[in-house]
């Protein structure tokens, strides 16, 4: 597609390039992993370039046709994958103190994805959580919501991109949403920069994280908190069992640092512990979610070093402050 600039009834280089981040946030939230998303994406705007000369105008807009396209990709993968989830869907909840169990596969996590470009999504259809739940809907279904409740696509346009009709589509989606409500009862707060409250207690969790502060950090957590830590099912639920893990240990000389790029609408930070030459390594990925005025749960997505930079995070830090 480079070096190519015929226009083909409005298909060019940019029209298609203008809609890369709208069909990832698509794709993200049918399939649930981030790799999987960018390859659908690849693959249907080369689709769109090669087939270029079969788009009519006539019969809807280039949006349409594209995400058409990027749907039919997403069924093909979504046929061939495990369903992905978090640790919460995968097991029951845990004590701490009791074995984490081995690593589960990577196609089975919901991964974190720096917040999508996709500007006309709202922000909490991207938490880690909603990703999670969409997950538990049939194709047709997830797909139905996320083109009417994200995308804002109109009955037909959704129609026209899921080979149904409008009914069909309206159909779909009223079952979608009522069975998206049941799976999230609680939903976090959104993470907003912005807010003084949830700043302060954001730099209160650091503090606390970093000094080792057992009881600074039990103060800034819900009772019903949440924790785990992918790719290993284990996860815990209360302050209880949240503080024991925490005092436990393994976090000695460890660094929090704010990402500058946001992971799923969630304060999000790299966790960096000292390495062998006296240098601060990349750990984990840590997505810390809030409600009111208390910190609701926190996933330390580890083995994520290779991620770090998609978020704005460096490969390793200096441990002087």
């Amino acid at each position: 597609m480079a070096d190519v600039r015929t226009n083909f009834g409005g298909v060019d280089e940019a029209a298609l390039a203008a809609l890369r981040g709208q069909v990832f946030g698509y794709c993200y939230r049918m399939l649930g992993g981030v790799a999987d998303a960018e390859d659908a994406v690849q693959d249907a705007l080369l689709r769109a370039w090669e087939r270029r000369d079969q788009f009519d105008s006539g019969r809807g807009s280039l949006r349409q046709w594209v995400f058409g396209i990027a749907h039919h990709l997403c069924l093909d993968r979504l046929r061939a994958a495990p369903r992905r989830g978090l640790a919460m869907d995968m097991s029951a909840t845990a004590r701490a103190g009791e074995p984490i169990g081995p690593p589960e596969p990577a196609a089975r996590w919901v991964e974190p994805v720096a917040d999508p470009a996709d500007e006309v999504a709202r922000r909490d259809t991207v938490r880690l959580a909603f990703v999670a739940a969409l997950q538990h809907l049939s194709p047709q279904q997830r797909a139905a919501l996320v083109l009417r409740d994200v995308l804002r696509f109109s009955a037909d346009e959704a129609g026209a991109v899921l080979g149904s009709s409008a009914t069909s589509v309206h159909s779909a989606l009223t079952r979608a949403r009522r069975a998206l409500a049941a799976a999230r009862p609680n939903p976090a707060d959104p993470f907003d920069a912005e807010d003084a409250a949830q700043r302060a207690l954001l730099a209160n969790y650091v503090r606390a994280f970093e000094s080792h502060d057992v009881s600074a950090l039990a103060q800034l957590l819900r009772d019903d908190v949440q924790t785990s830590m992918p790719p290993f099912a284990f996860w815990t639920q209360g302050r209880d069992d949240a503080v024991t893990l925490f005092a436990s240990g393994g976090c000695a000389g460890a660094r929090l640092l704010a990402a500058r790029k946001a992971a799923n609408a969630t304060a999000t930070f790299g966790q960096y512990r000292p390495g062998s030459d006296g240098l601060l390594e990349p750990f984990g990925l840590v997505l810390v979610e809030t409600r009111g005025v208390r910190i609701s749960a926190v996933h330390t997505f580890l083995f994520t070093a290779d991620r770090f930079a998609d978020f704005g995070l460096p490969g390793r830090l200096s441990p002087a402050r």
